[in-house]
């Protein structure tokens, strides 16, 4: 493998980690970013730069550890004690992450085709019971094939709404004061939401940097992935905004948006949210596995069984209350992890 192809499977297999049901969903970008109104492009930069730069520590410590999970690295940048406290916190936040990842995930497939909500979930966890059978090298190829194909829909997306609309922040404004919050917390959203990324993403970085090849493919690969989710986010918040009257309340607001502009452009972002979820949920899963047995081992094929089966049953549980309860509070630990990484991240350079 060669130094650019795996700058390019790194920076894909890391948009595909981080962007999950909440994001392709435009939910996350809303109650985290749109709904602050003038706010939301600051807040989007901020995070942009967290996860950006997080990526790349996380990634590079994972590679000088040689990491086959994300127990070492979580020793490396916290004290003994604390760190088996996170290990524990981090193991189940990734298992409840993909709980909710694939609720959303059923939601669309429901939402967009029809089908009934258990065909749908259950499609959907056997497809990434199967892909967890493949070993890593395919499995990371696999989470980076969606990403052109979400850059191209949200571009259009965005780029439509900019064409025929205009940015309504006063809406975004008047709706926070309504809600009974304040966009003067945007930056608090920012950095919680940038660090619940990180904790999301952390155990399937530090496992992906140690299997890298190259060094620099941790440090390129994580900017060019970085740039490409801060990009992703900036285009979806701000066509959001242009329709922000339209959107709220919605639990699908990106789907919506493409719906509006064509039925065509409304099956085809179906696809790509359904196939973002996956890519999401496999990676986590897959994090998790790592964490208790050794990769395609008897144990890790019995252990995929059981989580799927458990996550099958989850999935029945609401989406956006999901997201709403457990992300802000995912992110307060993230933020307590990011700040050794951050640190420890930049005294090494």
């Amino acid at each position: 493998m060669t130094n650019l192809k795996e700058i390019i499977i790194v920076a894909f297999a890391f948009v595909g980690v981080v962007v999950g049901a909440g994001f392709a969903t435009g939910q996350e970008i809303f109650q985290f970013f749109t709904s602050n109104g003038n706010f939301s492009v600051y807040g989007v930069f901020i995070t942009g730069l967290i996860i950006t730069v997080g990526g790349v520590f996380v990634l590079h410590t994972g590679y000088r550890l040689r990491s086959h999970n994300h127990t070492e690295p979580i020793k490396h940048y916290l004290p003994r004690p604390i760190a088996t406290i996170f290990d524990i916190i981090l193991t189940l936040f990734l298992f409840a992450l993909a709980m909710i990842m694939t609720a959303g995930g059923a939601s669309t497939i429901n939402e967009s085709t029809g089908m009934p909500y258990v065909f749908s979930s259950l499609i959907l966890v056997l497809v990434i019971l199967l892909t967890l059978f493949l070993k890593f090298d395919r499995l990371i190829t696999v989470l980076g094939i969606v990403t052109p194909f979400l850059v191209i829909i949200v571009t259009i997306i965005a780029v439509y709404y900019f064409s025929t609309g205009q940015l309504n922040f006063n809406a975004a404004h008047h709706y926070a004061n309504s809600e009974g919050r304040s966009d003067r917390w945007w930056w608090f959203d920012a950095i919680n939401y940038g660090s619940l990324q990180i904790a999301a993403a952390f155990s399937f970085l530090s496992v992906m940097g140690g299997r890298l090849k190259f060094e620099k493919s941790t440090i390129w690969g994580g900017i060019l992935g970085g740039i490409t989710i801060t990009f992703l986010l900036l285009i979806l918040n701000l066509g959001m905004i242009t329709e922000f009257t339209q959107i709220t309340g919605v639990a699908l607001p990106s789907l919506l948006l493409a719906k509006q502009i064509s039925p065509i452009i409304g099956i085809f972002m179906s696809v790509v949210m359904v196939l973002v979820i996956y890519n999401t949920v496999v990676g986590l899963m897959y994090a998790f596995a790592s964490r208790f047995t050794t990769p395609y081992s008897k144990s890790y094929y019995r252990l995929i069984i059981v989580m799927i089966t458990i996550t099958f049953a989850t999935t029945f549980i609401g989406f956006i209350e999901l997201i709403g309860k457990v992300f802000p509070v995912m992110g307060v630990f993230g933020f307590i992890l990011l700040i050794p990484i951050l640190v420890k991240g930049i005294l090494r350079k």
